[in-house]
């Protein structure tokens, strides 16, 4: 697990530091972070989702801060809105459903198939003729998407 110790104070500072606006992101995030949450807000956002928050995310929100300031245009910020549940601020983001992330991928995946067979990927100069690239690659597609059904059933769930 990571040590967030003074992270939150050293991410702070940075907004008075010459010229750390011109820092990537910075100017939407502006080192500014959100307070952190407290263990039965966390508690209480795992079981809304109905899954367990990976553990560095999991410290990350109780020591440094519950979005801000991070890399790119920074961190989401999470949020609980009363008895709506809660939700992860951004205007791209789908809105996140009660036991949504507990669900299963489709499928599974099997990380090294998927490795595997992303390197075996036909490419158009590997190739003369453009039908036999077409042909090699729905081939490649059906590998892959094997690969990506190949998991055992129980990766991504909660532990019950």
């Amino acid at each position: 697990m990571t040590d967030w110790t003074g992270v939150r104070d050293r991410v702070l500072a940075l907004a008075a530091v010459p010229g750390s606006n011109e820092v990537f992101g910075a100017r939407a995030h502006g080192f500014a972070l959100d307070a952190p949450l407290a263990a039965a807000e966390v508690a209480a956002l795992e079981a809304w989702l109905d899954a367990d928050l990976p553990e560095d995310y999991r410290s990350f929100l109780l020591h440094v801060g519950a979005g801000g300031a991070g890399p790119a245009y920074g961190i989401l910020p999470v949020r609980q809105e009363g008895s709506a549940g809660w939700h992860w601020g951004g205007e791209l983001l789908e809105e996140v459903e009660p036991g949504i992330l507990s669900e299963l991928f489709p499928g599974g995946a099997d990380p090294a198939a998927t490795v595997a067979v992303l390197a075996e990927r036909p490419f158009q100069e590997d190739f003369d003729d453009l039908a036999d690239l077409d042909e090699a690659f729905a081939a490649w597609e059906e590998r892959r998407r094997g690969a990506v059904r190949s998991a055992p059933d129980s990766w991504g769930t909660r532990p019950v």
